[in-house]
């Protein structure tokens, strides 16, 4: 009777003592790895770094046979970043200075997310915290971030709006501009783009293409145009410094001739009056610099993915507190600066591999408050056609480059999009099936406010409301979620290529951030 009154207590020593032994070789992990770049060990990293890989993984899975639990599973997840954090020593693609910083800097913020995780399950376990107080708080924190996304979406869409132009000004008056277009492999789009730019009204315009070394075809589709006074650039080969699409940017620049300067993709239309409306946008404005949001066709068909991929990206650009962080939205889709402020703003050799070199002249023009990002309208009539693989492509070259390059930010926007997004639109379910009305009222709050903010992406990117679009939610979230983890992946340790060029290694060894 006696044995039995104390083996429960018996039990629950061990077990505290056997959790207590796995956190303690958790932190002696991450003494080693911190240690691992002392200078004088730096030699033997990659060597290290596999064998704490192998330990952290063998931690991460001992913790969660030991104790099941949502925590275990969270410190697993930081625990599975940071063997990808050291798997980069091991593969060594970066200038062992470079790959020494910014290994670095990722370590010591994984294994401080870590250290946060385990002191609050540490409370959770010996203080017996129950159960539903956490999921009460996370409810909490999930309707407050989804009504402040909404509210900061709808205040930027309602800036966004081109409104009605208050002045007209004459032929004379309109300041030149070049239409500069860098085009590779391209035929039947760029057919398109040409016909839609040559009957343009624009009374002082200039339309560039630049063949960057595509197959013939595209350059006799370019010369088809030389009567309507589309001129045709050869593109030369970058050098190990340039990213192409910033190397055909930049002899564009040098080529044209125009006050403004447009650049766009061939997968862009302008309506016959869309320069003109872009240039009474900006003069009435005083800008430097506009980007503009094109209508996307309504995907039909086997098209039908791109409803998981364009509307995400440009809430990417919208919805975020981006004035926080002083880094204004901007989309390479289509958009207008002045050619001075290029120039001042060091052309495009100042972000020569950057795969967002738009995003840098944005944040130099914010500055002066000369920057304005607006979305098409009837009246601009700016459209874009872009079948969802080329979409898939852009998510893969653009979704790691947009958070740095840095594992310790893919983890930090991964947990919010499983938690504050994801989790509201499964729980409502779980909590109505187990009948907690409570929480089951504010996660239910929360995926209406979630479904609200989709529905006006949506009819920003396609310009009218779509149901299927708020049914596809989840997995809209599912698969940007994947995309992210497949873009840090195989930037590290494969290739992305773009237009058939590996663009990862240039913006691994980029310092640029834009």
């Amino acid at each position: 009777m006696k044995y039995r009154h104390f083996a429960p207590v018996s039990r629950q020593l061990r077990y505290s003592r056997v959790m207590t032994l796995a956190l303690v070789l958790l932190l002696a992990a991450s003494l080693a790895e911190l240690v691992l770049y002392v200078p004088g060990l730096w030699p033997a990293h990659r060597a290290t770094g596999a064998w704490l890989s192998l330990a952290l993984a063998w931690l991460a899975a001992w913790l969660l046979v030991l104790s099941p639990s949502w925590w275990t599973l969270a410190l697993g997840m930081v625990s599975g970043f940071r063997i990808f954090n050291l798997l980069r020593l091991v593969e060594r693609r970066l200038p062992v200075r470079q790959l020494r910083a910014v290994a670095f800097l990722s370590s010591w913020q994984l294994i401080g997310a870590q250290g946060v995780l385990a002191a609050f399950w540490y409370v959770f376990s010996h203080w017996h915290v129950p159960a539903h107080i956490w999921w009460w708080l996370l409810a909490v924190v999930d309707v407050a971030i989804a009504a402040g996304l909404l509210a900061m979406t709808l205040q930027r869409l309602k800036r966004m709006r081109p409104g009605q132009l208050k002045m007209h000004y004459t032929d004379s008056q309109l300041p030149s501009i070049s239409v500069c277009i860098p085009a590779r492999n391209e035929t039947e789009a760029l057919n398109e783009c040409l016909q839609a730019l040559v009957a343009s009204d624009y009374p002082k315009l200039e339309i560039l293409v630049l063949d960057d070394h595509s197959q013939k075809k595209t350059s006799d589709v370019v010369r088809s145009f030389a009567h309507a006074g589309v001129r045709y650039v050869k593109g030369e080969a970058p050098d190990g410094n340039w990213l192409a699409k910033n190397w055909a940017y930049e002899q564009l620049y040098q080529t044209s001739n125009g006050e403004l300067l447009v650049f766009c993709g061939v997968d862009i239309q302008l309506g016959v009056a869309s320069l003109r409306q872009l240039v009474t946008i900006m003069l009435e404005r005083n800008k430097e610099m506009l980007t503009l949001v094109p209508r996307n066709g309504v995907p039909h068909g086997r098209q039908w993915p791109g409803l998981l991929l364009q509307p995400f990206r440009y809430g990417w650009e919208i919805c975020l507190p981006r004035r926080a962080f002083r880094r204004p939205p901007a989309l390479s889709s289509c958009w207008v600066a002045r050619r001075d402020f290029i120039r001042h703003a060091g052309g495009f050799a100042a972000v020569s591999r950057s795969i967002a070199p738009e995003s840098y002249l944005a944040r130099r023009a914010t500055a002066d408050d000369g920057y304005s990002f607006i979305t098409s309208s009837q009246q601009l009539a700016v459209t874009s056609r872009k079948d969802w693989r080329q979409q898939w492509q852009t998510a893969l070259r653009t979704r790691y480059p947009q958070l740095h390059r840095r594992p310790e930010l893919t983890l930090a926007v991964l947990a919010i999009e499983l938690f504050c997004l994801l989790a509201p639109l499964v729980m409502s379910i779980v909590w109505l099936c187990f009948a907690a009305w409570g929480l089951a009222v504010v996660n239910i709050a929360t995926s209406v406010l979630l479904l609200a903010l989709y529905a006006r992406l949506t009819r920003l990117t396609y310009q009218q409301f779509l149901w299927r679009g708020l049914v596809l939610l989840p997995l809209v979230l599912l698969v940007n979620m994947t995309a992210r983890l497949l873009s840090m992946r195989r930037y590290e340790f494969g290739d992305i290529y773009w237009k058939g060029r590996n663009v990862a290694r240039p913006v691994l060894h980029s310092d640029s951030a834009a």
